[in-house]
C-alpha cells in the first residue's frame, strides 16, 4: 500500500478520503500539529493492531493519551542514553563484530569472491545491537552468523501476523532475560536497567523490550540495507562520502575503535546522506492514524467529525517538490548541503516525520541515528582500498540479491 498512497495524494491533493471514516494527508504542518504536546489529537484504533504481546499494551501500541504519555515518561531517560554508560559502546562493539564477521569469512580475492547475505547478517547486526543495548547481552547471531532463534525464519512466515512476536523464541529469550534481571535484583545502567528504576513492572518490561526488539531491529536493518545499496549505486555521492571521511581521518581508522557520534555529527556530507537515505526509503510504511477529536475539527477549511482518522503518507511527504525541490525521486544528499536556511529546517522537519513527531514520535530515535551514523562510516572503513570500484561492485551484488532484486535505475549515477 505505501507504493499507492502516494498515487492517491498526488491525484486527490494533501487530504483524500481512502475510507468511509479515514482521510490521508502528506501535508507537513497538519501531521506536526496533530502529534504536538498538547494537541487534542490522539492516537486511532489503527495502533490496535501494533500490540505485540497478547498480555498487554506497549507503548507502541497504547491508545490511551495518559496511560502512553506515563509510560513514556519512565522510558524515556532509558532510551535517551542518559542511565545506559555504555550505550555507544555497546552499539560499536557489534559493528566491530559485524566487520570482523565480513573480513574473516567473506574476504574476496582477485581470483575469488565470497558472497554473503547482506540481507541477513544485517539483520543479525540489528538484532545484536537492541538486544546488547536492551539486556546487556547481545544474542550472538553475528559470532555464529546465524539465525540463533529461528528470528527470522520465523517473522519471513509470518510478516502478515504482527502478534505473531509472542511466538518467536528470540523473543522468549528475551523475556527470561528480564525474569531473571528483576528476580535477582541486578541494578545494571542499560535499557531494562533504566525501565526497572523508573517503576516499569516485570510485565511491562517483558512487553516493551519484545516492542524494542521487533521495531528496533527490522527499522533499522532496513535503513542499513537501503542505505549501502544508494551509496554503492552512486559512485560519484561515494567518492565525497569517503572523501570526507578520509579528510577527517577516519578511514583507514584501528580496527577495534569506532567513529563517535559527536565526530560523525561534525561531518556534513555524512549526516546529509544518512537524512537522504531516511527520505528516499523511510523504514516504517504505517499509516500512524491520528483521530480527530470530540466535537470535530476544520482541516483546509472543511469539517471534520470527531473520531475520524487521519492517516501519513509518509512516502509522498517525502517526494513532495515544494520542501525537497524538483527532483525528490532523485539520491541526491547535496540538496541537504545546498538549502538555504528556512528551506533546511522544513527539510528537517519533513524527514524527522519518519520518526513520528512530538509525544508520539519513535523512543528509540537517538538509539537509531548513533547506530546509523556509525555504521556506514565503518561498513565504508571495513571495504576500503585505493581503487574502490571492484569492492563496491561486489557490495552492489550483494546488496542487490539481499534486496530482492532492486535495480539502479533511480539512482543517481
Amino acid at each position: 500500500m505505501y507504493e499507492k498512497y502516494p498515487e492517491v495524494s498526488r491525484k486527490y491533493g494533501p487530504y483524500a478520503r481512502i475510507g468511509p471514516n479515514t482521510l490521508l494527508t502528506n501535508n507537513l504542518q497538519l501531521l506536526r500539529s496533530m502529534s504536538a504536546a498538547r494537541s487534542p489529537y490522539g492516537r486511532s484504533n489503527y495502533y490496535a493492531g501494533l500490540q505485540m504481546d497478547s498480555r498487554g499494551e506497549s507503548i507502541l501500541s497504547m491508545t490511551n493519551t495518559a496511560d502512553h504519555d506515563a509510560l513514556r515518561a519512565k522510558m524515556a531517560t532509558a532510551f535517551a542514553g542518559k542511565e545506559n554508560d555504555s550505550l555507544e559502546s555497546d552499539i560499536d562493539s557489534q559493528i566491530m563484530e559485524l566487520v570482523t564477521l565480513l573480513r574473516c569469512k567473506y574476504l574476496s580475492t582477485d581470483t575469488y569472491t565470497k558472497l554473503a547475505d547482506l540481507g541477513d547478517i544485517i539483520i543479525y547486526f540489528a538484532m545484536d545491537a537492541v538486544s546488547k543495548i536492551a539486556y546487556g547481552e547481545s544474542f550472538g547471531y553475528l559470532r555464529r552468523d546465524e539465525d540463533v532463534h529461528k528470528y527470522l525464519t520465523t517473522f519471513r512466515q509470518a510478516a502478515k501476523l504482527i502478534t505473531i512476536a509472542t511466538d518467536v523464541p528470540a523473543l522468549r529469550v528475551g523475556n527470561k532475560i528480564v525474569s531473571q534481571r528483576y528476580h535477582s535484583g541486578e541494578d545494571k545502567r542499560d535499557m531494562l536497567g533504566g525501565m526497572k528504576r523508573h517503576g516499569l513492572t516485570k510485565l511491562q518490561a517483558e512487553i516493551e523490550t519484545i516492542t524494542t526488539l521487533m521495531a528496533g531491529a527490522e527499522t533499522t536493518s532496513t535503513a542499513v540495507r537501503t542505505g549501502l545499496l544508494y551509496l554503492i549505486t552512486s559512485p560519484v555521492i561515494l567518492q565525497n562520502l569517503r572523501l570526507e571521511l578520509r579528510r577527517n581521518g577516519h578511514l583507514d581508522s584501528p580496527d577495534d575503535q569506532c567513529i563517535s557520534k559527536a565526530d560523525a555529527d561534525k561531518l556534513p556530507y555524512l549526516q546529509a546522506c544518512i537524512k537522504e537515505i531516511l527520505r528516499m526509503n523511510p523504514p516504517f510504511a504505517g499509516m500512524l492514524e491520528k483521530a480527530v477529536p470530540d466535537g470535530g475539527d476544520y482541516i483546509n477549511g472543511h469539517y471534520v467529525p470527531g473520531g475520524t482518522g487521519i492517516a501519513h503518507s509518509t512516502f509522498s511527504l517525502q517526494r513532495d517538490t515544494e520542501i525537497f525541490g524538483h527532483d525528490p525521486e532523485i539520491f541526491r544528499p547535496e540538496r541537504w548541503i545546498q538549502a538555504s536556511p528556512e528551506q533546511l529546517r522544513t527539510m528537517n522537519d519533513a524527514v524527522d516525520m519518519v520518526f513520528g513527531y512530538g509525544r508520539w514520535g519513535c523512543i528509540g530515535r537517538p538509539i537509531a541515528y548513533i547506530e546509523l551514523s556509525k555504521i556506514f562510516v565503518e561498513s565504508l572503513d571495513a571495504n576500503d582500498d585505493r581503487d574502490s570500484y571492484y569492492g563496491d561492485l561486489i557490495l552492489l551484488l550483494l546488496t542487490q540479491g539481499a534486496l530482492g532484486g532492486c535495480t539502479a535505475e533511480t539512482f543517481s549515477l
